[in-house]
């Protein structure tokens, strides 16, 4: 029996904003859950409803992404970054596209964007580096792993940092 309920639950519930963002949610659960169809169907059904909704976008990005879909994750990436020009962790989720596709130069830019924004993004330092030695910039690669390892130096990360010098002391 909904007798008791007030008209303004499903007003609510009706509106864009709160089921885009109960379908957002939903959409990432079911990312970390594994589910990517399944996260893609309601972050697609968030976004329809919520269209200039950065995370939303962002999401839906990152699922694009995990499927190989780069031209879409990357026009997705663009509309959220339209909205949140500065936001690290979309940053980060670019630099992580262009990783994926070669696109070293513009991932490094990217990731250190990321870090001028949030400088405790530990996988952001560790893919900089990486694109930083798949340039060959071997001395800057070395740097950014000496800040990983000043800023975070009890990050579960710092053996994966320190190996990686490690290697870049055998190359030229």
């Amino acid at each position: 029996d909904f007798t008791g309920i007030s008209p303004e639950f499903y007003t609510n519930v009706a509106a864009p904003g709160p089921m885009a963002h109960f379908l957002a949610l939903l959409g990432a659960v079911l990312m970390r859950a594994g589910q990517n169809e399944l996260a893609a169907a309601a972050t697609e059904q968030a976004v329809a409803l919520d269209p200039g909704n950065p995370r939303i976008l962002m999401n839906l990005g990152v699922l694009e992404t995990r499927g190989g879909n780069f031209v879409p994750a990357r026009r997705i990436y663009e509309r959220a970054l339209a909205l949140l020009p500065e936001d690290p962790t979309l940053l980060y989720n670019l630099g992580q596209l262009c990783q994926q596709q070669g696109l070293y130069d513009e991932a490094i830019r990217h990731y250190a964007a990321a870090l001028a924004g949030n400088p405790r993004l530990a996988d952001a330092y560790l893919s900089l580096a990486w694109c930083q030695v798949r340039t060959n910039r071997l001395g800057p690669a070395r740097i950014i792993l000496g800040r990983f390892l000043a800023t975070l130096p009890g990050d579960a990360r710092r053996g994966q940092a320190l190996a990686m010098l490690k290697q870049l002391e055998t190359m030229q």
